[in-house]
């Protein structure tokens, strides 16, 4: 009830939409909107780069049920207009951001979250967010896994289904879309979808792999390209009875990165984090330890949860084996924990942001044992550019998405006080991320920021696929169209 008094504010009697009579006849005037300001205010995400400013839609709508979705997708489809179905706009690459225009199709009014204890699976709505998911599923004593991106708190759990995120607790459960199970989708050529076990009429929404091939991952990744997400129904788990945290620190890069490969090999880390370029971090945010940590070329930190508190014990005693192994340090559970819990609420991010400047994310996956390889050239194009000297900060660190696998983000911190600047900054961007594509890295989430580099390293055949797909699936491609670079579909 709060949300629809709260509503919509700020009605006009300006010229309307040529679609805004339509689209309020399905969600109501008081979720239709087309003034500047409301148009301004969803044409921004946590994106830097200069050259999004001018994606921007034509018009708003904010459903509040799955019929509407139908309705306004279909609205769509019949007057060739482009859809973008929108979360909480938390992407830094411009994913919620369309490149023509059209309607953005805001999701968060629908947040209903059900919790299946009797077969361990939540079902959400495409507006819930983390942080409400996580506390719905710890009052019956569930956790969810792979705990969100590192926007946690506002970003959408859908959203980063849509978006392949991976982030905090990926080192053990993988990102977003390995716990996916079912999703019902509206796609402008069929209308509402139901995949996995959805696809018999009969049963409930609660397994994956059944009834045929796997079209589900169809719809993982996609950002709002192949249907617009209404529900996703995901795998959870019992709360753990045990959680211990350490920070380990090292001289000494290249065995940093060594020890923290063959962790995350064990499997026993549920989150981990290296930060393998740590000295405009300790300056910036611990200057008080700058003289005394003048030595430290790595900080360490990772999480093990478990039901049994004696297998915790002996797992952290098999990390610690390996942390001795390679020279590491132990420094205790403080740091560990800090970042965890103040990650979990924004407030370390936030830290950050105040007293480092706004970041370029170049986050990507590649192999673990290709690290030391990539850091050192990020270390040379650092060097060469002569960022440090022009007042920027760095901070390059990597985290478990799998047992071989890392994410790896070589971030530029800057003073964003004039054009200039922001001008070094995007281009230190674009060289990074050139540098990421073409080393064998692999983005999962994307978004306009990133689509040029992705775009000109994709095989013939994957472009062919994707086309294929979506000419079945929205064959007037309204959907989100021109993601990926792939304007046309013949």
């Amino acid at each position: 009830m709060q949300n629809e008094i709260r509503g919509w504010v700020g009605q006009t009697t300006e010229k309307r939409h040529h679609l805004y009579e339509d689209l309020a006849a399905i969600s109501g005037s008081r979720h239709v909107m087309d003034q500047e300001w409301a148009i301004e205010a969803v044409s921004r995400d946590n994106s830097i780069e200069g050259e999004l400013a001018h994606l921007r839609p034509d018009i708003i709508v904010r459903p509040g049920s799955e019929e509407e979705v139908i309705e306004i997708v279909k609205l769509a489809n019949e007057t060739k207009t482009p859809i973008i179905p929108t979360g909480a706009r938390t992407s830094c690459g411009g994913a919620s951001l369309p490149k023509h225009g059209g309607i953005n199709i805001d999701l968060l009014r629908m947040n209903k979250i059900e919790v299946h204890e009797e077969y361990m699976v939540y079902t959400v709505g495409p507006g819930v967010v983390w942080s409400h998911l996580h506390d719905a599923l710890y009052k019956k004593g569930f956790k969810s896994g792979f705990k969100g991106p590192y926007s946690l708190s506002t970003a959408t759990v859908v959203g980063s289904v849509s978006s392949n995120s991976h982030g905090i607790y990926s080192a053990k459960w993988g990102g977003a879309p390995d716990h996916v199970l079912c999703i019902k989708a509206v796609t402008s050529a069929l209308g509402l979808i139901g995949t996995g076990s959805l696809s018999n009429k009969n049963a409930k929404a609660y397994f994956r792999y059944c009834n045929g091939p796997d079209l589900t991952g169809i719809l993982i990744g996609d950002h709002g390209t192949m249907g617009v997400k209404t529900e996703i129904t995901m795998k959870m788990y019992l709360w753990p009875e045990a959680i211990e945290y350490q920070t380990n620190i090292f001289t000494e890069r290249e065995s940093a990165i060594k020890s923290f490969s063959e962790k995350l090999k064990t499997g026993y880390m549920d989150d981990s984090v290296l930060v393998y370029y740590v000295k405009d971090f300790i300056r910036t945010i611990l200057p008080d330890l700058s003289k005394s940590a003048a030595n430290i070329g790595c900080i360490e930190y990772y999480v093990v949860e478990d039901k049994n508190q004696g297998v915790a014990d002996a797992k952290m005693k098999a990390l610690d084996k390996i942390t001795k192994k390679y020279r590491g340090v132990k420094m205790g559970a403080t740091m560990g924990k800090l970042m965890q819990e103040e990650i979990g609420s924004t407030g370390m991010v936030v830290a950050m942001m105040a007293k480092m400047g706004p970041w370029v994310l170049q986050c990507h996956a590649r192999p673990v044992d290709d690290l030391l390889r990539y850091s050192e050239k990020c270390d040379e194009q650092y060097e060469r550019s002569g960022y440090e000297k022009k007042g920027f900060s760095r901070q390059g660190q990597a985290f478990g998405i799998g047992r071989g696998q890392v994410s790896v983000i070589d971030n530029l911190f800057n003073p964003f006080s004039d054009p200039e600047v922001i001008q070094l900054t995007e281009k230190y961007a674009t060289e990074g991320k050139n540098h990421a594509v073409e080393s064998g890295g692999c983005p999962y989430w994307l978004g306009p920021a990133w689509y040029d580099h992705v775009y000109e390293n994709y095989t013939p055949e994957y472009i062919a696929y994707y086309k294929a797909v979506k000419r079945v699936l929205d064959p007037n491609n309204i959907m989100n169209p021109g993601a990926f670079n792939i304007e046309e579909l013949d």
